[in-house]
């Protein structure tokens, strides 16, 4: 398959898990992790291993603009660009504050009044529709906008070029991936990860932000 780096190979593996519980949080794939592994606590908050894919899911997901309620302005990636305002940044500004909610249309004099011109461009470019659904997390690094393991891997290799991803250990990869990365048996046992992992926050909500 063309996987030459073992260790970005890995990282990829985990955004692949990672990506599938943050988008598949109703599946019974979703509700037997949690059961097993965080059960008074959400995906987000667990995982130590899981922020070795961190750099990996920031650099290759975007936010698709829905209802825009789940949407920073500023800490979220939505644009191509980190917006440009004309005054002052406004931190807690959400997307839906853009949207005019009679027409559910942009809100063009308010976008006008805050961004430059390259950043209006952008926003009034985003087709929003008339019953709008919730804002949902993309992968923009092929066509499928889904997360594959080869897209992945592109990502982890680009950004060990950018010395932006850092090692760390991975329970979550040895428990689903281990007996076969290592080369031992389908029989070899792994260490499980326990509930103290929930002291570790992960993100979605304050995906992006510094």
């Amino acid at each position: 398959m063309g996987f030459r780096d073992i260790h970005a190979f890995n990282l990829a593996l985990l955004a692949k898990q990672a990506w599938k519980l943050i988008n598949q949080n109703h599946s019974l794939y979703f509700r037997v992790y949690k059961a097993r592994y965080f059960t008074n606590c959400s995906f987000m908050e667990v995982w130590q291993s899981l922020l070795a894919v961190r750099d990996i899911l920031k650099e290759g997901a975007q936010w698709k603009v829905g209802d825009g309620q789940s949407i920073s302005v500023s800490a979220h990636r939505w644009l191509s660009h980190k917006p440009i305002f004309l005054g002052e940044q406004q931190h807690n500004l959400m997307v839906k504050d853009l949207i005019d909610a009679h027409s559910v249309q942009w809100d063009r004099e308010k976008i006008h009044d805050l961004f430059a011109h390259r950043t209006r461009m952008e926003i009034l470019s985003i087709p929003l529709q008339s019953n709008p659904t919730r804002d949902v997390l993309v992968w923009k690094e092929n066509k499928s906008h889904s997360l594959s393991v080869k897209s992945a891997y592109q990502v982890a290799i680009r950004l060990q070029e950018q010395n932006w991803v850092t090692c760390c250990g991975s329970a979550l990869l040895q428990e689903t991936y281990g007996p076969y990365v290592r080369g031992k048996s389908r029989n070899a046992q792994t260490k499980p990860m326990t509930s103290s992992c929930c002291s570790k926050r992960w993100y979605r909500d304050s995906l992006w932000r510094n």
